[in-house]
């Protein structure tokens, strides 16, 4: 989820409709579109599904950016 902040800066963001493939351990979600880079450290996302019961299920995972070696 994130902050109710990028939708004030991004209008045009969307953060729903994308769905995870049954069997798929794997989702892409590209930050190229809010026009941010972001900068080495440790983040977390967090993510929101609905079951097919229309019940709320968040999970977090944290990742880490490394300084880009050039």
């Amino acid at each position: 989820m994130y902050s109710d902040r990028v939708f004030y800066d991004f209008p045009t963001f969307k953060d729903i409709g994308l769905i995870l493939k049954e069997g798929s351990t794997e989702q892409i979600l590209p930050i190229e579109k809010l026009g941010i880079t972001l900068g080495p450290g440790t983040y977390r996302i967090v993510k929101s599904f609905a079951n097919d019961e229309n019940k709320e299920i968040l999970t977090a995972v944290p990742f880490k950016v490394k300084k880009n070696a050039s």
